[in-house]
Parts: C-alpha cells; sequence; structure tokens
C-alpha cells in the first residue's frame, strides 16, 4: 500500500539514480504528511528535515524553507536546522529578519552535539553577515567540540580562502593528517595532504609545495585519481617526463583489471611518455606488450611493438606479431597479404620452412599474384628443399608474369625443380609445356619435355613435341638428329613407316651419306614388304660401308631378298659369295649358299660350302645336318651312294642322340632296300644309348633315342621291339625328354600278350642267374609241401577269407583274373589289403589267393595288372612263398633243404647253423623218400659257390618285377609302385638299385623274348 516504506525507500532511490531530485524529496514530504498524527514528531520531522535537504539540491529553495519551518517547530532542539533554514532563505532571496547582536554561548551542560550545532550555526550567521574572522574563530571552537567534522571544516576552509588567511587551514590539515596517522586511515591522510596542497596553491603560491603535498596525498591513497589527474597537470606544464611516467603506472594499478579499455589506452599514453623520454626499446617492447595482451587487436601496439621487435632481428615473437597484424586487416587483402608474406619471411630466417611456406601460400591465396609473398614463398621453400612448394610458387609467379620471357624461365624453374629434386614427372610435364608456349625456343626446356616423354613412353606427345621443335631449329646437326627422332618414333612405336620413311628421306637430302638414313630406310622397306626398294637401299649402303661385319651382313640380306623375295638365284648366289669375301667361314651365309646351289645344280659349289661348314662346326648336332646336306649332294648331284652313306653314318656316329641322323641313315637305307642295315644301325644305337642309361638314369634323350631306334626297328619287323619302345618312351616323358612321336607311342594302349609267358625259355629270361634252373625246378617238385611246411597265412595283410572278391563283383578283380587267365591258373581269390596299401603278394591256397594294396588297386588298370603279372608268376613257379620269405630265413631254409643231400654244404656266417640243422631235420620227416630221390639229382647239381642266400631274395624279387612288367606293358606302373613301397618319388627313384634292374631288363633284348 502507500504506507509501506520500502515502497517509498524504492521510490526515493529510482528518482535519485536518475538524479529526479525534486521527485524524491516529493515522495519524502507525501510520506511525512501520510504518517503526520500516526507515528513519532521525530520520524515525521526527519522525513521532512531530508526532503527538505533534496528540496535545497534540486534548487527548489521556497519548498525548503516552507518544510524546515515545520521542522524547526516540532523539533526545536536540533540544532541543524537554523542553519539549514538560512541557506534556505538564502537562496530564495530573503534576507534574516535580524542579525544577532551577540555570540550567545550555549549554556551549561548542553549536549556536544548541541553545542557544535549552535557554535555551526552562529559561525554561518557571521560569515553571511560578512564577519569572516569571527566566523573563522566559531568554526575552529565547533572543530575543537568535532574534529575534523566537514560541516565546521568545509565552511572554515572556505572562510579562510576568502580571506587568503592560510593559518586556520593549516592548522586544520595538521589536525586532520595527525589523526589520520594515528588511524592509520590513508583516505584521510589523503584529504589532509590535499588540503595543504590547496594552501600551498591557492593562498602561498608554492607549486613545489603544492606537488609535494599533491604527491604524498597520492601515495597515501593511490585510488584518488582526481589527485592523480591534478599531478598529472602539474608534471605535464613542468615537463617532469620521467614522474609523468611513474603517476601513469600507479594510475593503471589502480585500474580495475575488468576496465580493459582504459587500462589499453593508458598503457598506449605510458609507452608514448616512455618515447618521449627515451627509455630503451626493451622497455618500450614490454610496455607494447602489455596492451597486446590486455587488448590483442590494438593496432598501434602491434604496430610499433612490431617494429622494435624487428630492428632486433629475425624471431619467433615477430613471426606472431606479424601474424597478428595480418589478422586485424582482415577484410583488406593486400595490407594482410603483406604481414602474411613478412611472417613467412621471419619464419624462414628461423628455420621454420614448413610454417614459412604455410604463411607465403595464405599470402597468395589471399591476394593472388602477390609477387612479394610468392618469391619469398620460392626463396624459402629452396631454402628447406620443399620442391613442391617451389615449383608451386613459381608457378603462380608465372602465371603472372608480365612478359613472354619471364614466364617461360619461372616455368622451366618450377619443371627443374619437380624433374630434378621432386621426381614428379607428371607436373614437370606441365610446367616444360607451359614454358614451351610461353617461348618455344627455350632449349632446356625442349630436352627436359623430351626425357620425361621418353620415360613414359609417352610416343604420340613425344612425336608431336619433336614435330613442333623442327618448326623453330635452325638448319644444321640438330636438325637432322630430330628428323631422325620423329622418324624411329613414327617406325618403331607409332607404326606409321610412311611418315618414318618420309623423315629418312629429309635426312638423304641434307646429307646423302648418311649411312642411317640409309640402313631405316632398308629395314623399313624389309618390313613392309617391298623388296625391291629394300634391295636398293641395302645397295646403296653397301656402297658407302666399310666396315667387313657389316658389308657382311648386307651381303646376306641382300641374298636373302633375291632368294626368298624377288626368286633370282644367280643374283642371290652372288650376294651370297660377296658375303664370304668379309667373312669366308660365316655358317648362315655357307648354309645359303650350299642350299641354293643344290637347288640351282651348282653341285661343286654346294659341296665346297657344305664342307667348309662341316670342317668348322664343332656341335654335334649341327654337324650332323651339314653332314645330311653332303650325303644329299653326293647321293642325288655326284650318284656316289657310298659317299652319301659314309657322310650319314659320320653323321650319326658324331651325334646318336640326334634324331634326324638317324631318320635319315634308317631312310637312306630302306630306299636303297637294305633292311639288314637298317638293323645293325638301330641295334648299334641303342646299345650305346643303354650304356649311357647305365651310367646316368636320369638321361631323358637317351631314353627318347631307344624310344625311336626300337620304334624304327619295329617298322622294320623286328618282334619284340616295340614293348622296348613303349617302355623307353613312357622312361623319356617321365623325364620331359618326350616329343611327339614318343606322345603318340603312349597314347596307343598297350595290349599284352602272356602266351610267351608260359613258354619254359620264357623263365630264362625272366630269372637272374643267382636263381639256378636247378633251385627252381626243386621249389617246383616240392610244391605245396613247401607251403604247409613254412605254412600260408592271409592276417598279415589284415585280410581274412570272408574279404575275397570275385571277378564278377569287382572291377579290381576282374582286371587280376585276366592276369590269371593268361598265366593259365585258373580262377583266383583277389583281398584288397589297406593295411599293405602297396603290397602284391600271392598264397599258394586252393583256389590262389592274390593280394593287392588298396593305393595299387587305386592306381588303375596298368598297376594292377603289374601286381597281378608280378605276384602269379611267382605262385605259379612254386615261388611265391620263397619270395615273401625274409633273405636270412629263406637262407635257412634253402641250405637246410640242400643238406639233405649235400651234407657238407657250406652255411654262410651270417646263418644260424642251429636253425639251418632243426630246418633239416623238419624237412628230411616232409620230403618222402621218392620225392626225395627225385629232387636228388637237382639238389646236388646246385653249385655251392654260386649260392647267395641274399642274392637269391633279390633276384626272385626281380623276376617277379620283370613279370608284371610283360603283364601290364607298362614299366611307369610298376616304378610308381617299387618307389611308394620305397617311400621315395619318382624320377629320383630311378637310381635305385631295384629301378635300375627292372630298367635294364624293359630296354634290353631280353624283355623282347618274352614280349610282344
Amino acid at each position: 500500500g502507500q504506507d509501506d516504506p520500502r515502497r517509498v525507500a524504492a521510490l526515493v532511490i529510482c528518482n535519485a539514480r536518475q538524479k529526479e531530485l525534486g521527485d524524491a524529496a516529493a515522495v519524502l514530504e507525501e510520506r511525512a504528511t501520510l504518517i503526520d498524527g500516526k507515528a513519532t514528531t521525530a520520524e515525521v520531522g526527519t522525513l521532512r528535515l531530508r526532503a527538505a535537504q533534496l528540496f535545497l539540491d534540486a534548487g527548489d529553495a521556497t519548498r525548503a524553507t516552507a518544510l524546515l519551518h515545520r521542522v524547526e517547530q516540532a523539533l526545536p532542539q536540533l540544532g541543524v536546522v537554523p542553519d539549514l533554514l538560512a541557506a534556505a532563505r538564502r537562496r530564495a532571496g530573503d534576507r534574516p529578519t535580524s542579525a544577532p547582536t551577540r555570540r550567545s554561548e550555549p549554556p551549561p551542560g548542553t549536549p556536544t552535539a548541541d553545542a557544535f550545532a549552535r557554535i555551526v550555526r552562529d559561525a554561518d550567521l557571521a560569515a553571511a553577515d560578512g564577519d569572516g574572522a569571527g566566523a573563522l574563530g566559531l568554526y575552529q571552537r565547533a572543530l575543537e567540540l568535532r574534529p575534523g567534522d566537514p560541516l565546521a571544516a568545509v565552511p572554515l576552509v572556505r572562510v579562510a580562502t576568502q580571506l587568503r588567511d592560510p593559518a586556520p587551514i593549516s592548522g586544520l590539515a595538521l589536525a586532520q593528517l595527525r589523526a589520520a596517522e594515528e588511524a592509520h586511515d590513508g583516505v584521510a591522510k589523503a584529504a589532509a595532504y590535499e588540503l595543504l596542497a590547496h594552501i600551498d596553491s591557492e593562498l602561498r603560491s608554492d607549486a613545489e609545495s603544492a606537488q609535494v603535498a599533491l604527491e604524498s596525498a597520492a601515495q597515501a591513497d593511490p585510488t584518488r585519481i582526481d589527485i592523480l589527474h591534478r599531478l598529472e597537470r602539474l608534471y605535464a606544464s613542468g615537463g617532469q617526463i620521467g614522474e609523468l611516467l611513474r603517476l601513469r603506472r600507479a594510475e593503471i594499478a589502480a585500474v580495475p583489471e575488468d576496465h580493459k579499455g582504459d587500462r589499453a589506452a593508458l598503457n598506449l599514453d605510458l609507452a608514448g611518455l616512455a618515447a618521449r623520454d627515451q627509455r630503451p626499446e626493451a622497455e618500450l617492447a614490454d610496455i607494447y606488450r602489455g596492451v597486446i595482451e590486455i587488448q590483442p587487436t590494438a593496432r598501434i601496439a602491434l604496430m610499433h611493438l612490431e617494429a622494435i621487435v624487428r630492428r632486433a632481428g629475425f624471431s619467433e615473437e615477430l613471426a606472431q606479431l606479424e601474424e597478428k597484424i595480418a589478422a586485424y586487416f582482415e577484410g583488406d587483402p593486400k595490407s594482410q597479404a603483406a604481414f602474411w608474406t613478412r611472417a613467412g619471411e621471419t619464419l624462414a630466417e628461423i628455420g621454420k620452412i614448413d610454417e614459412a611456406v604455410l604463411r607465403f601460400g595464405k599470402a597468395e591465396s589471399g591476394f593472388p599474384g602477390h609477387v612479394p609473398a610468392l618469391e619469398g614463398w620460392r626463396q624459402a621453400a629452396l631454402k628447406g628443399q620443399l620442391w613442391i612448394d617451389v615449383a608451386e610458387a613459381a608457378n603462380r609467379q608465372a602465371a603472372g608474369a608480365p612478359d613472354d620471357k619471364t614466364k617461360a624461365a619461372l616455368y622451366h624453374f618450377a619443371g627443374v625443380a619437380l624433374m630434378d629434386k621432386a621426381l614428379v614427372g607428371e607436373q614437370a610435364t606441365v610446367a616444360f609445356r607451359k614454358a614451351l608456349e610461353a617461348e618455344p625456343k627455350h632449349k632446356d626446356s625442349f630436352l627436359r619435355l623430351r626425357i620425361l616423354l621418353e620415360e613414359d613412353a609417352n610416343h604420340d606427345d613425344l612425336a608431336t613435341l619433336l614435330a613442333q621443335r623442327l618448326d623453330v631449329e635452325e638448319a644444321g646437326p640438330a636438325r637432322i638428329e630430330l628428323h631422325r627422332a620423329v622418324a624411329e618414333l613414327h617406325r618403331n612405336f607409332l607404326s606409321d613407316r610412311e611418315s618414318a620413311k618420309s623423315h629418312y628421306r629429309f635426312i638423304l637430302e641434307t646429307e646423302p651419306n648418311d649411312l642411317r638414313a640409309h640402313a631405316a630406310i632398308a629395314d623399313i622397306a624389309w618390313e613392309q614388304g617391298n623388296w625391291q626398294e629394300a634391295a636398293d637401299a641395302l645397295m646403296s649402303r653397301a656402297r658407302l660401308e666399310r666396315e667387313p661385319e657389316i658389308l657382311k651382313t648386307l651381303c646376306f640380306r641382300l641374298g636373302l631378298i633375291y632368294a626368298d623375295r624377288l626368286v633370282d638365284v644367280p643374283m642371290a648366289i652372288k650376294a651370297f659369295q660377296r658375303a664370304l669375301t668379309y667373312q669366308p667361314d660365316d655358317e648362315n651365309t655357307l648354309v645359303r649358299l650350299a642350299d641354293l646351289a643344290t637347288q640351282a645344280g651348282e653341285w661343286k659349289l654346294a659341296l665346297g660350302a657344305c664342307e667348309r661348314l662341316v670342317k668348322n662346326e664343332t656341335d654335334p648336332d649341327r654337324r650332323a645336318s651339314h653332314l645330311h646336306r653332303v650325303a644329299k649332294i653326293f647321293n642325288e648331284g655326284f650318284g656316289d651312294k657310298k659317299r652319301a652313306e659314309r657322310a650319314l653314318n659320320l653323321a650319326l656316329d658324331g651325334a646318336p642322340t640326334n634324331d634326324d641322323a638317324l631318320t635319315q641313315l634308317v631312310q637312306f637305307y630302306k630306299d636303297s632296300g637294305d633292311m639288314t642295315s637298317v638293323r645293325v644301325h638301330l641295334n648299334r644305337v641303342t646299345g650305346t644309348m643303354r650304356a649311357r642309361v647305365q651310367q646316368d638314369p636320369k638321361d631323358g634323350v637317351a631314353y627318347r633315342v631307344i624310344a625311336r631306334a626300337m620304334a624304327a626297328r619295329a617298322n622294320a619287323g623286328v618282334e619284340g621291339s616295340r614293348p622296348i619302345a613303349r617302355a623307353a618312351a613312357e622312361l623319356a616323358d617321365l623325364l620331359g625328354a618326350s616329343g611327339e612321336p614318343e606322345q603318340r607311342l603312349l597314347q596307343t594302349s598297350p595290349q599284352p600278350d602272356l602266351a610267351p609267358l608260359l613258354r619254359p625259355e620264357a623263365d630264362e629270361v625272366l630269372f637272374p642267374r643267382s636263381v639256378q634252373v636247378e633251385l627252381r625246378q626243386i621249389f617246383q617238385l616240392l610244391g605245396d609241401r613247401i607251403a604247409k611246411h613254412v605254412g600260408v597265412d592271409l592276417r598279415p595283410y589284415g585280410a581274412t577269407r570272408g574279404d575275397r572278391l570275385r571277378a564278377k563283383d569287382n572291377a579290381t578283380a576282374a582286371v587280376a583274373q585276366t592276369v590269371a587267365t593268361g598265366l593259365g591258373l585258373g580262377e583266383i581269390d583277389v583281398f584288397i589289403s589297406t593295411r599293405q596299401p602297396w603290397v602284391m603278394a600271392a598264397e599258394p591256397t586252393s583256389p590262389v589267393s592274390l593280394i593287392i594294396g588298396s593305393s595299387v588297386a587305386a592306381a588303375g588298370g596298368d598297376a594292377i595288372r603289374y601286381a597281378a603279372g608280378a605276384a602269379l608268376k611267382l605262385a605259379q613257379s612254386s615261388l611265391a612263398i620263397p619270395a615273401r620269405m625274409a633273405p636270412d630265413d629263406l637262407g635257412v631254409l634253402v641250405v637246410g633243404l640242400l643238406r639233405l643231400f649235400q651234407t657238407d654244404f657250406p652255411v654262410s656266417v651270417a646263418l644260424d647253423a642251429d636253425a639251418i640243422s632243426a630246418q633239416t631235420q623238419k624237412l628230411k620227416r616232409l620230403i618222402p623218400t621218392g620225392l626225395g630221390n627225385e629232387l636228388r639229382p637237382y639238389a646236388l647239381a646246385i653249385d655251392a659257390q654260386r649260392f647267395d642266400h641274399r642274392g637269391l631274395a633279390r633276384d626272385l624279387k626281380v623276376a617277379g618285377l620283370r613279370a608284371g612288367l610283360v603283364a601290364s606293358g607298362s614299366i611307369l606302373a610298376g616304378l610308381r609302385v617299387l618307389s611308394a613301397q620305397a617311400e621315395g618319388e619318382l624320377p629320383g627313384f630311378l637310381a635305385d638299385p631295384v629301378a635300375q634292374g627292372l630298367i635294364s631288363f624293359a630296354l634290353g633284348e631280353d624283355h623282347a623274348v618274352v614280349a610282344r
């Protein structure tokens, strides 16, 4: 409500802030009227007194006088009211109604406050009446009651000043100073010194003393800005720059930290004063740094500090200042570019090349074409070996270059940096192109661009470049070389031979004796098939050439053209004969001359060339081919068959592995109808190759020759030759030496005939000599008794009777049964062993049991036939049991058996004599007397000196392997099984003794006896 004191206070404060003092006074007056009669008299009087004071301050003395009258009536004891009333009347223009004729003393016992108020009132009245001296005395008495009270002190100073009397003021100031020092009150001390300064300045006219007093005041209370300003004026008027600097620092210290603008302005002024005082630049720099720290965008401080730091030399601080100045000039590209450039130069000088390059780049980006930035960028990049930036700066500067020469130089410089230093060929190519666009005759740009295009194999652009260079190149060697380079490009890379020839003709127009141009035109004509033009060019070149080797080549090529293209045999022969004058023993020339002479019927000429070829040749195969020419000349030209035969024999003797030598000799005998000589020579070649195979089991060429010789022998009607040829072809193919004839032979499926294995003479070649005939006959007579004696057991193979396979039910059994039938064994039982995957064995059961390993069965038909033939042949010969026995066990059995008949048969130290004795006793009980009588002659015929139980065990296996070869028709199938059993790999296994024995049989004549 309206009587709420908070509302009144708020209105008063609000009006006071808006300097509406009259409205504030009216609010207080209204409040006093409202509470009159409700509140105490003192409260109402206080409100009206305060309202009156506000009216006085607002200049409304009339209303102030009315309110003071009411306050005086309500509070007569308040001493200040008469004084205020008097002042209000004076301002209102009224004079006092009566002046006091005497100064009344306050009655004894009057309170100090009332006494002080009465004395001050009297002093005011005295001063108003013009009694200055009396007023001063009263003010001094009032101050004695209340020292320092401004109600007395202020008028005292005013009146003393008017009277020019410094004493009262001095006393007052000294009293205030003493009190302030006792109270350690800096503010009061400052006021006292200020009062002393007032005396010295206004009354005594002592400026120096006044300055000292003001300095003391400022020192006592540094927050008194007004005192500082007065000192500032004193120092400025007196030219005291040093004092002015000290004062400015004090002023800065007094300004709050959040008033950054004021602090920055004062620091700038401080810097100006320091400059006027000629202070060191380091001090000035620190001042400017302070300004920038407060206000980073202070342009004046940035500029001055940048100048000072620059004079001190290049530094990182200088670069930072220049960057700040550049940032200040945002929106002014030219100025900003200038300071970015300066920053880059500074960073470059202190070694920060990467950062310098960035600043130069900013400058150029902000103000494109800014030459100082580009030059600085280039120099800094050069200093730091930043070649990409060197080139970039040069390229940008070149883009704005004023003339073509400068532009070409800059682009060339960029290209060199990119090519030689940065190793960036693509960019260097662009730079050199631009350099040549600006200055087409720029030689180094052309040369470097040519190198780059050649390295990149950019033949189209290279041809264009060279053609453009021809337009500006002056006549001379360089122009000829350009024509040659363009011609080579068109010929070798652009497939434009006509353009190439035209450029070579340009060369010949200038230099008719240019050998290279003649040679190139000849070569191009040759490539185009323009043979007459090629011949003409070759002859033109031959007339100029002096080197014998080159002349020989030219004549040889001429001969080829006349022989093969223009078909002019006489001219060709002349060309080849002339070529031989430069190099008489050149093989190619002699060969072509011999062939041409043979073709033309010039037999003596042909024979002379061939004899020279034979004499000079050391390579057997090439010498054989020359001898074949000789044989042809003797046979067809001179009709001398004996000398032709001798030449063919010499060819074969010198190169026994040469297929053509063998073929031609065989064909010669066939044509002559002499088949006996065919067989003799084929056997001779085969024997030579067999000896080579024994020395080197991996000689694939020897196997190939044997295959071809045996194939030729088979064609000549010699039985048993083809299986040998097939075996040799398989080995040659295994070793990578087979040719087309061997492949044709291998593509024919083998059809082995087992009938020869049933003939008695077959065993003589299947079984090696260590398996004596008498011993084989003994085992044949014993038959099943040995099987019963030693025992038959399928369990070691992991097979039982229930696992047997029949031909009608199993493919593997069917293949094995065909072999058994061929050997006359009838139906057999077949077992597949997984326990021994590569086994091939037979057990003399009824019917015979054939055990084949699972891996053998998986290998297919040839492997199955091989395994079946090897095992079943031994079973057929009643040797299956001895063949599967360990060598020592076999030795005990055989020696024990023979001792039944030869009691003194020697025992090898490797055999157990006790075991032999026991074996003899068992066999004595096993063999009946009648059978023993049959065995006796065979046992007595056994040669004890030749007997070797280990050799016997080995050769029994070899016999089986040979039978397997005949049964399968494939030695490779057997070798695969054997190498797997020995855990070896082909072709390395070929050197194994077992493999060697099998190979010797396969390639020997014994194989021909049992194979068809």
